[in-house]
Parts: C-alpha cells; structure tokens; sequence
C-alpha cells in the first residue's frame, strides 16, 4: 500500500495474506492491474508495464488516491497523542480494553480448541494403528494358510 501514499500506479502479483485483496481495491480504484502468481510470464509483465505506461488514467488516479492519504486530518502521532489526552481526561470508559480480559485462560489461550483437536488426533491414531494390525494379523493367517497348504501339497 506504499504505492498510495505516493500516487504511483501498481502491477500487483498477490502472492498470500491479505495481498489479494489489497490489490483488487488497487484495481477498483483504477491505480493498477494484477498478474496471478500462478500464470507470471515475461509477455504479461511487458503488456502489464505498457498498459500502466500508457493509459494515463493510471497515474491520475494515483495522484488523486495520494492526495486522499496523505490529506488525513490527523497524522499517527497526532492521533496518539490525542487518544493518549483523551484517556487521561476520561479515564477508563472500557473502550481501551480487549474483550480477552474478561475470557478465562482456557479460552484466551485456546486451550479448550487444543485439547478437542488432541483427542480427536489420538482417537484417529489409535483406530489406524488398531486397523493396521487387524490387518497385519489377517494378511500373516491368510499368507501362513497358503504355505502350510503348499507344504502339505508337495
């Protein structure tokens, strides 16, 4: 999103994350175009740069995007400062406060989720291992079967 604040139009190749849906709004804004990672060629990065190049609606939407971003009415700091007076002021009025506070450890850690899936991984292990060797005994009574009556052939 760097390209924003500075009003230079994109060729996003989203590769995981939040990155896909990043560039689509780059996309609805008219301020870039998108290659999937999967499809990347030399061609398409050649027509990607000539289209960008080309259409000057690109960059105008760019310059406009930028002003946008950086005509914030409030820098970060600012904002801090200004949160930071406001709590002073106020006190704890609880909109400062995370709702894992009022959750129990189980929960906030996820203990609870951890523990299920524990068991239902030991519970799957246990039932393979026990097909395993139902298996295991009948192949061993099927196979020793067939050699004792080889044996008794002879």
């Amino acid at each position: 999103m760097e390209g924003s604040t500075k009003g230079v139009p994109m060729i996003c190749i989203p590769v995981f994350g939040d990155q896909n849906r990043n560039a689509r709004l780059l996309v609805r804004r008219g301020m870039g175009t998108v290659i999937d990672k999967m499809e990347v060629t030399k061609e398409k990065i050649v027509d990607a740069i000539k289209e960008i190049i080309d259409n000057e609606n690109y960059r105008k939407n760019a310059k406009t995007l930028s002003k946008i971003v950086n005509a914030k009415p409030f820098s970060p700091s600012e904002r801090v400062v200004k949160y930071a007076e406001f709590a002073a002021q106020f006190g704890d009025t609880g909109t400062l406060t995370t709702q894992g506070r009022h959750q129990s450890f189980m929960v906030l850690y996820s203990l609870d989720v951890i523990g299920f899936l524990f068991t239902v991984f030991f519970v799957i292990l246990v039932v393979l291992i026990w097909i395993v060797k139902k298996l295991y005994n009948f192949l061993k009574s099927r196979f020793s079967k067939k050699v004792s009556v080889e044996k008794k052939m002879k």
